[in-house]
């Protein structure tokens, strides 16, 4: 007589809860117009940056909810502004490596090239794509003898000369674009 109450209860709070729970779209939304009410801190040409604009570009496409359109205003700000990597890019103006192959360079292009393979409205979105991938990921400088992307330091008094550090994120950032 217990388990059959504790499994309606179990029941009822499972109908109760999918009845109220907000939908993958619904979700998408609210945490997409977040970022972009926050922009400033979200949408920037990096790591983060890029995973949360390919984020909303996905978005875009799953569940229709248009945010490629605020992101070609942030996307022509960064070809534009002198001081940003697309401009720079585009313009063949030297960019120093950075300390991993995809923290402040490398992983950011996967966005316009997303943008390319969807919409095309860009043609510069290809060139800073395959730029990137040419010189700065497949032309990373610090590597092991079979290839594989490694750091010369891991964090801040932590040096390696053989370039020997290895760290799971190098990975994913130097491979992400390349193998898209």
């Amino acid at each position: 007589e217990e388990m059959s109450f504790v499994a309606a209860f179990l029941l009822l709070t499972q109908i109760s809860l999918a009845a109220t729970a907000p939908s993958p779209a619904e979700i998408a939304k609210k945490v997409g117009d977040s970022f972009l009410n926050h922009s400033d801190v979200f949408i920037f040409w990096g790591y983060g940056g890029a995973l949360v604009a390919d984020g909303l570009l996905r978005a875009n496409e799953t569940f229709g909810i248009d945010y490629a359109t605020p992101l070609a205003v942030h996307l022509q700000a960064f070809n534009t502004n002198p001081a940003s990597f697309g401009y720079k890019l585009l313009h063949d103006e030297p960019i120093p490596f950075g300390g991993a192959v995809g923290d402040s360079l490398g992983l950011f292009p996967i966005v316009h090239l997303r943008r390319y393979e969807t919409t095309h409205s860009d043609p510069n979105d290809l060139r800073i794509a395959t730029i990137v991938a040419d010189k700065y990921v497949l032309g990373w400088p610090r590597r092991l003898a079979d290839g594989t992307f490694s750091r010369d330091a891991a964090w801040a008094g932590e040096k390696d000369g053989n370039h020997t550090i290895l760290w799971i994120d190098d990975m994913f950032m130097g491979l992400t674009l390349l193998s898209r």
